[in-house]
């Protein structure tokens, strides 16, 4: 407030903090702050903990090895190893069709798991336990 240019304003408010306003600028934390994503046990960006969430352990159709897939996509590049994409030209393999299939179920089986969870921890939190 010793400031030469501000010393005039000191009793102006609104002048105050229209100078405050400017120099605080934009800063949206949310685009930097990091969050601890406990499945890999790192800290990530909130988009990157978005899509490592959406990400379900799966088999790939043609090979068996073990992929990630992104749970509510069903294209068939989604059930098999990036190595096999080009395969996947021309018609749809039946391995990869009995896939998407068990996939969606099998990510319906996960919904429904948390939303147990969830339905459990509502029920904990509106029956406190009263105190003696």
């Amino acid at each position: 407030m010793d400031h030469h240019n501000i010393k005039e304003l000191i009793n102006d408010e609104q002048a105050l903090k229209a100078i405050m306003g400017i120099y605080r600028g934009t800063n949206d934390s949310s685009k930097v702050k990091l969050f601890y994503d406990w499945t890999e046990g790192d800290l990530k960006l909130k988009s990157d903990l978005n899509e490592s969430y959406s990400m379900v352990d799966w088999k790939c159709a043609i090979s068996g090895r073990p992929i990630k897939s992104k749970m509510g996509e069903f294209d068939a590049k989604n059930f098999v190893h990036p190595e096999y994409w080009e395969s996947l030209e021309g018609s749809i393999n039946q391995n990869v069709l009995k896939s998407s299939l068990e996939f969606r179920l099998k990510c319906q089986e996960l919904l429904l798991n948390q939303q147990k969870e969830l339905m459990k921890v509502f029920k904990k939190n509106a029956n406190p336990r009263k105190e003696l």
